[in-house]
């Protein structure tokens, strides 16, 4: 089986008990139906009985990976986690005993035509250092691997020569493009994610006209109109909006409130992210926007103008990982597959300028808790990133002219 994947998957290993945000803390933890079993005859009988009672049976599931989950205790920690905060079922019977989850994670798979891609996840703070910090342009390889590493558990199987869906039938022109935009150095990463608006924008045009097939032509010319920087005068153009802000920034403090379901570490950046834009339910706009601009000049800019890669890294990784233009269900539409790469962008920028404000400045170790912990609590958590689309959409903001006034830095 072809594998494709990043450079960085060569690199990882586990750091196991040095990590400093374990996996098995923080989230439910799925027991696929085999695995399950497998526990269920295991012969220790000790063993088994404290096994039995930290593992609970998902009835409701239909999915037999997700047939039952680990029981968590009160620090939202797996309760088969031993002192040194190495798993106990591993130690006890070996690296076969663990669950296609945790024996997989942070390693993520789909399955494109006739390649295996493999990804990381940056929650996991080793993976997230390897995406994020390497100063060079995110590189692909392919490799012979056997079948046996993925356990089954592909998440998303797109065949391009095999749909009647024209998207689908352009993915991989669209997804190679796409990250062809977002390395393009010679423009900020906002100014590149807007470009990659207005090319998402002409793709709808043409699926609207049924001339997709017309996508390689269109490719060219932006690819003319990014070496020869033609997009400089239109982005200039851009008027800033950072009232926006306001309202994703409400979002958040509002996530404060929840803070029985948010693991420790991200409650803690939550709350300095608030706590540096001095933020409050009676903050006037006026107030808020003079502050945004000011720690947007004087901490976020000097510092992420000289380390865009890793802003540009942690896209161009989502783009594959999440098999970006389909990353959402077949149903949504390339551009709102967009927007919602935006919805994560800008999520994650206000976390880092509240984060600078607060710390008075920004740094590597900074920057990878914060965004290591926004993928832990927030990636996995759709209903929170629906709400923060919704909220787009409700005030009719999710229009490229607004969503690039709000990228303008």
């Amino acid at each position: 089986m072809q594998t494709l994947s990043p450079k960085y998957m060569e690199k990882f290993q586990c750091i196991g008990s040095k990590c400093e945000d374990t996996c098995c803390t923080g989230w439910r933890i799925s027991v696929d139906k085999k695995t399950y079993k497998k526990y269920r005859n295991i012969k220790d009988s000790d063993f088994k009985k404290n096994l039995s009672k930290n593992i609970l049976r998902d009835k409701k599931s239909e999915n037999e990976e997700v047939y039952a989950y680990m029981r968590l205790d009160n620090d939202i920690r797996c309760t088969m986690l031993s002192e040194d905060l190495l798993c106990n079922i591993q130690l006890k019977f070996g690296e076969s005993y663990l669950s296609n989850t945790c024996a997989i994670y942070p390693r993520n798979y789909n399955e494109v035509d006739n390649y295996i891609e493999e990804s990381g996840s940056i929650s996991c703070p080793e993976m997230a250092r390897l995406v994020l910090l390497n100063p060079d342009k995110m590189e692909f390889d392919v490799k012979e691997r056997s079948e046996k590493g993925f356990r089954n558990r592909v998440g998303k199987k797109i065949k391009t020569k095999k749909t009647d869906v024209s998207i689908e039938q352009h993915f991989w022109a669209i997804r190679m493009f796409t990250i062809k935009i977002l390395q393009s150095r010679q423009y900020s990463i906002s100014e590149r994610l807007i470009i990659l608006g207005f090319f998402c924008q002409e793709i709808e045009i043409l699926i609207n006209k049924n001339q997709l097939d017309n996508v390689d032509l269109l490719e060219k010319q932006f690819e003319y109109l990014l070496a020869n920087k033609h997009f400089e005068d239109t982005l200039n153009d851009i008027p800033s909006n950072s009232i926006t802000i306001l309202k994703f920034l409400n979002l958040i403090s509002k996530k404060l409130k929840d803070a029985s379901h948010i693991n420790t570490r991200y409650y803690e950046i939550l709350k300095q992210v608030v706590q540096g834009f001095e933020f409050n339910e009676t903050t006037i706009v006026e107030n808020f926007v003079e502050r945004f601009t000011e720690i947007n000049n004087l901490y976020y800019q000097p510092y992420m103008l000289k380390n865009e890669h890793i802003m540009e890294n942690y896209l161009v990784n989502y783009v594959f990982k999440n098999t970006f233009p389909l990353s959402l269900d077949k149903s949504a539409s390339l551009i709102k597959n967009y927007y919602m790469m935006v919805v994560h962008f800008l999520l994650l920028k206000l976390h880092l300028i509240g984060l600078a404000s607060h710390f008075k400045e920004l740094n590597r170790d900074i920057i990878i808790k914060a965004i290591q912990s926004f993928s832990k609590t927030i990636e996995h958590n759709h209903e929170y990133l629906k709400q923060v689309y919704d909220l787009l959409e409700k005030d009719n903001q999710l229009r490229l002219d607004y969503i690039a006034s709000i990228l303008k830095d």
